[in-house]
């Protein structure tokens, strides 16, 4: 595998897939075309809420049944709102016959099994190796020092969105089915997210920041920036978000589609933002509206009152955390 991998971070339904997207059709990059979540699966411990896992002391086989079973969990879901593109185009046989982990393989030696076997699983062939893996997931901030240890020569790219906009949408996309979310899981969330966005780089020289709302208001210069700080060559592909060679629509929690990136619909969040995220955000998110120059809101209405969707339970914990921990 090539050794000089992409990362891109960042929390849930801050950007980090489309840019991904934007990245996909670039013809010396192999991008992952769903989170592949390495860390969870190897069977370490992690602290992203949303993928929370405590190791387990799994033998090599069980890690490597892992991942055989996440490649056939991606090939099965649907979720056009989150990170599941990829229904039946995995070939799970393909992926079973070239995945072969054992107990003397390195954590980097896992990661560059299951990369190739992916790229295998996509009926792609062997992985070449002028083609940079590019890869997202969620929990991977957490873990950034120790791929950066591992490929030393990696570039990483944090996506930051404005926080209360980033409230919203991972409410709206948290609610669906299920009805208001805990906001203690939420909060737990973005705080994970911010902490190693400034820890990481301390650490790491090849960390760069960029704020989502930039790529859509400012694509062409933000993609050229990126395209500077990752050694590739700037081609018109990057400026049109793509998935497996197809046009990529978006994973919006509107479920709107989009034929082009655009800032058209950037502060529709202004509308459906609730006074209790406001409180939740100030808490959790000063030091990142401080940095990278976001407005700190503040709201004069109460958020003791209960909102569309959230169960008499969940009224009474939201409102007892926010009172206790925020």
């Amino acid at each position: 595998m090539n050794q000089k991998p992409i990362f891109i971070l960042g929390a849930h339904k801050s950007g980090t897939t489309l840019l991904r997207n934007l990245l996909s059709g670039h013809p010396d990059l192999f991008v992952v075309p769903f989170e592949s979540h390495f860390f969870q699966l190897t069977d370490r411990n992690v602290d992203y809420e949303y993928r929370k896992n405590t190791a387990k002391g799994l033998s090599k086989k069980q890690i490597e049944q892992n991942l055989v079973d996440w490649i056939k969990t991606s090939n099965e879901a649907v979720d056009p709102m989150g990170d599941t593109f990829v229904t039946g185009k995995l070939d799970l046989d393909r992926f079973k016959n070239s995945i072969s982990l054992s107990e003397n393989d390195s954590t980097k030696q896992m990661f560059e099994k299951y990369m190739e076997s992916i790229h295998q699983s996509l009926s792609s062939g062997l992985l070449p190796d002028s083609k940079r893996v590019v890869e997202k997931s969620v929990e991977n901030a957490e873990f950034a020092i120790e791929l950066s240890e591992m490929f030393p020569d990696a570039r990483f790219i944090h996506i930051v969105r404005n926080p209360y906009s980033n409230f919203v949408s991972l409410r709206k996309y948290k609610s669906v089915g299920v009805g208001f979310p805990l906001l203690n899981r939420m909060v737990k969330t973005f705080r994970n997210s911010y902490h190693y966005l400034f820890e990481n780089q301390k650490y790491i020289k090849n960390y760069k920041v960029v704020r989502y709302e930039d790529i859509l208001s400012q694509t062409e210069s933000t993609m050229q920036s990126i395209s500077e700080f990752l050694n590739i060559e700037f081609l018109p592909i990057l400026l049109r978000p793509s998935h497996l060679g197809e046009s990529w629509g978006g994973n919006s929690t509107t479920g709107e589609q989009f034929e082009a990136v655009s800032d058209k619909h950037a502060d529709r969040w202004k509308n459906d933002l609730l006074p209790i995220e406001i409180a939740c955000a100030n808490e959790v998110a000063g030091l990142v509206l401080q940095e990278y120059e976001y407005e700190r809101l503040s709201s004069r209405k109460s958020f003791y009152n209960k909102e569309q969707g959230e169960t008499f339970f969940r009224f009474i914990f939201n409102r007892w955390f926010v009172f206790t921990q925020i």
